[in-house]
């Protein structure tokens, strides 16, 4: 397997936790009341981690080194563009669903806040998260908990100011349907 496709996996299960604890009933005002996976998921979950450190030690030792110098200020090494597609019946600008452009690009610094490990609720990082997994990391990788730190990804968004097709969007990162 391809350091870009270990990559690739990762930002998917990032993503997929995410929306797990997004919509958790714990959260107030955030969701739909899924329930978080069950420990088997988990545990299957954290074998497939093993696996992969054991695979491909450099990704391990590429995240230790940048993360041991200063745990959530690493500089971002992936920007990657995004146009955001806002399907309207016609309304004006501002009106819903054709959301304003402030309301839409302000969803830009949440996410690029959540892959920064700084993101809403990373303040109640729940006690026992990775806590099997937390157990075979140096010391520089876990928290005063003992938990696995949040990470700082490395990556970070940005409002596309091309569509695919190489023309320039209007709107920078924003595709309005009528």
């Amino acid at each position: 397997m391809e350091l870009k496709s270990i990559l690739v996996s990762i930002l998917s299960l990032t993503l997929f936790n995410i929306s797990v604890f997004a919509q958790h009933p714990s959260f107030p005002n955030r969701g739909c009341g899924t329930t978080p996976p069950p420990d088997e998921w988990e545990n299957h979950f954290q074998q497939l981690i093993q696996q992969c450190v054991q695979q491909h030690p450099e990704v391990l030792n590429d995240f230790t080194q940048r993360n041991s110098a200063n745990s959530n200020q690493i500089q971002a090494n992936y920007t990657i563009p995004v146009i955001i597609h806002v399907i309207h019946g016609g309304q004006a600008v501002g009106t819903y669903p054709n959301l304003a452009y402030g309301q839409l690009t302000s969803q830009i610094q949440v996410l690029n806040q959540d892959f920064d490990g700084t993101g809403y609720n990373s303040s109640t990082y729940p006690s026992n998260a990775f806590v099997n997994y937390a157990a075979s990391l140096p010391a520089t990788n876990k928290d005063g908990n003992g938990r696995v730190k949040i990470a700082n990804t490395g990556i970070q968004f940005c409002l596309a100011t091309q569509d695919t097709a190489g023309n320039i969007l209007p709107e920078p990162g924003v595709e309005r349907i009528n």
